[in-house]
């Protein structure tokens, strides 16, 4: 995989591991699905996964980067990533449906 390939995969899973932290509380999980408490899957395993991927991601920047420069850029694209799905819940929440609806098939 060459470094653009590792950036751009550490960015993504750095958004997916913020989308995961969002929908792991419950009022965004209600604003994304429209799904009340009772189709909603548990908070801790939604978070320690978010947490993973954010931890793969810091990874894969440091693979990339080397360890200086790679945490530099996690950081940044932690702040990018945080404002793309705050601001996702706050103007479109129905953006993220994909994402809850892959966590209530894997339950299943």
């Amino acid at each position: 995989m060459d470094e653009a390939s590792t950036l751009g995969a550490a960015a993504l899973l750095s958004l997916l591991g913020f989308g995961m932290l969002a929908l792991g509380q419950e009022r965004h999980w209600q604003t994304v699905t429209g799904l009340g408490e009772h189709k909603r899957i548990r908070s801790a395993p939604l978070l320690a996964a978010g947490l993973m991927l954010q931890a793969a991601a810091c990874g894969l920047f440091v693979k990339a980067e080397g360890a200086s420069f790679g945490a530099l850029l996690w950081g940044l694209s932690m702040t990018a990533t945080a404002m793309t799905v705050a601001l996702t819940l706050t103007w479109r929440p129905s953006a993220l449906r994909w994402l809850a609806a892959g966590l209530v098939r894997r339950r299943a």
